[in-house]
């Protein structure tokens, strides 16, 4: 999660990039993960019910319990495998950051 933390504040400082000001804007409510070793993790629906578990204790604490859904993409199984996990509910990046923060373990 710490390495998750630090992409989420990296957002936030472009966000706040004087020569970006105003231009640029993330959402806080989808996050989209990829996984780049193929060969330890395929793009299968095997691997997305192994790594499902993983994903969801992720978006629990990232998103404060909201409800959320998962999806991969399974079309391709040649692509990384990467799992997008978006919430019904509005998040900027402050709150996601405060949210990871929570639980110092994870920071």
């Amino acid at each position: 999660m710490r390495g998750f933390a630090r992409g989420i504040e990296n957002c936030r400082r472009l966000e706040q990039e004087p020569a970006l000001k105003g231009r640029i804007k993330f959402s806080g409510d989808e996050v989209l993960i990829s996984l780049n070793d193929r060969l330890a993790v395929p793009n299968t629906p095997e691997s997305f019910q192994a790594l499902k578990p993983d994903f969801e204790a992720v978006a629990a604490r990232l998103f404060n319990g909201a409800s959320l859904a998962l999806s991969y993409n399974k079309d391709d199984s040649r692509k990384r495998f990467s799992v997008a996990m978006r919430t019904f509910e509005r998040f900027d990046l402050d709150q996601l950051i405060a949210n990871i923060a929570a639980d110092s373990k994870y920071c």
